[in-house]
């Protein structure tokens, strides 16, 4: 005898066979990281991005001095998010306060890409849970029924 799932959808009910199941998964660990940090304290983000990259990741951080046309810097950072596959926002007094963090924010908001938030502030112990817990979602799986 096989195993069924129902799935209710309003009034209609779908029926499974166990056998009729397919998982897929995708491994996302060894993405390019965009790391969104404010540049006062960035002592504090360095080991934020030795972890990372640790666990092999590539984390991109940016501290662009040579560029002084805001759109110009705004455009290039857009470019680099929307490139990047996945976000950590160093969170900090600092960067709330930074009108380049927030920006960048708003624009990965915009584009409906989820980040991780990572509180440089807490204690270590705390920091490298947050990562723990990024890197747990680095595991994407993908279920749906086969179709003959």
């Amino acid at each position: 005898m096989k195993s069924k799932r129902e799935k209710s959808d309003s009034n209609k009910k779908v029926s499974l066979n166990k056998a009729d199941i397919f998982q897929t998964c995708y491994d996302t660990s060894n993405a390019w990281v965009f790391i969104s940090h404010s540049n006062k304290g960035f002592e504090k983000i360095i080991p934020v991005r030795n972890k990372l990259e640790a666990m092999q990741y590539k984390p991109l951080l940016f501290f662009l001095k040579c560029l002084e046309d805001d759109n110009e810097i705004f455009e290039l950072i857009k470019r680099e998010i929307k490139s990047r596959d996945r976000f950590i926002l160093c969170d900090s007094k600092n960067s709330r306060n930074s009108e380049w963090v927030q920006k960048e924010v708003d624009f990965i908001k915009s584009l409906r890409r989820p980040y991780e938030i990572v509180d440089l502030e807490d204690t270590e112990e705390r920091i490298n849970e947050s990562i723990r817990r990024f890197d747990q979602r680095s595991t994407i799986c993908i279920y749906g029924k086969q179709i003959p």
